[in-house]
């Protein structure tokens, strides 16, 4: 039987990095992070890949990855936040895939991100307060991630272990 993917998607903060690395050494699955597999290929971080050829060019290097990744199994797959605003990315990785979907509120997705290097979220670190960025784009990007989600795991107030066990226990369930 073929073992299907773990697919985690999210906002910015969600922890799906965190939570893919914690799930994938659980269950001994290969590893993907979307984003950083762009940032090794183009010798540059994501802003810097935003700065110097666009959005668009990003998001079109995004979707060709999820081309290339898409058909592979056994994997845990760690989307960029952004995976969502492409119908067909969703499509793609639903064909072998199982869609996580990591739901924080925004002040837990503020709290996670004052944390971490905003170099890999150029669309957050633009002028302006970053409460307000997460707010707006989470506003404009809910239903996509809501729609796109096979399964909603609830992150607010949970450790990364306890939000990998639940997916874990999830996909154990769904998969076999």
């Amino acid at each position: 039987m073929q073992v299907k993917n773990i697919v985690l998607i999210g906002m910015s903060g969600s922890g799906k990095t965190s939570v893919g690395e914690y799930i994938s050494g659980k269950l001994d699955m290969e590893f993907i992070d979307t984003d950083n597999i762009l940032i090794t290929r183009n010798k540059m971080d994501i802003s810097h890949i935003f700065d110097r050829y666009g959005e668009d060019y990003f998001r079109r290097m995004e979707g060709q990855l999820i081309r290339e990744i898409c058909p592979m199994t056994e994997s845990v797959i760690s989307t960029g936040g952004g995976i969502i605003l492409c119908e067909d990315n969703i499509k793609l990785l639903r064909q072998n895939g199982i869609i996580f979907f990591l739901k924080g509120e925004v002040d837990t997705l503020i709290r996670n991100l004052q944390t971490s290097s905003l170099n890999h979220r150029p669309l957050l670190a633009e002028d302006g307060a970053l409460g307000t960025q997460i707010s707006r784009m989470y506003k404009d990007r809910k239903e996509l991630y809501l729609n796109s989600a096979d399964i909603i795991i609830p992150i607010d107030n949970r450790a990364i272990e306890k939000v990998g066990n639940c997916i874990v226990d999830q996909f154990l369930r769904i998969a076999y």
